[in-house]
């Protein structure tokens, strides 16, 4: 049985969705941003920086000719890691598990 990354419906479904995406993305996210002093952390994260960005990164990609889509899937990861949403929830997430696990080894201690 071939790995996923040989099955070339995968890339073809990938680019359709990528491509049929992006413009309903923008425009909703276009909406969204004027409301982002109500959005909380996670959802500008998730929204913007993980979705957004993915999409975006993906398609830009892609319509440079020069990338075939296991390029352009590996690129768009990369460029939502390295957002700085994303890092910046992602580093709340660490914290807050920190500070959860410090409290219960002071709770068993005491």
């Amino acid at each position: 049985m071939p790995k996923w990354e040989d099955d070339a419906r995968i890339w073809e479904r990938l680019d359709v969705l990528m491509g049929e995406t992006w413009l309903p993305l923008k425009e909703l996210l276009d909406v969204i941003v004027e409301y982002r002093d109500e959005i909380p952390l996670q959802g500008e994260a998730l929204m913007f920086g993980g979705l957004g960005t993915f999409v975006m990164r993906y398609n830009e990609l892609r319509m440079q000719g020069a990338n075939n889509p296991q390029t352009c899937l590996f690129e768009a990861v990369l460029a939502v890691q390295n957002d700085r949403r994303v890092r910046q929830f992602m580093g709340h997430m660490m914290e807050s598990q920190i500070d959860e696990n410090v409290q219960k080894m002071q709770e068993e201690y005491q």
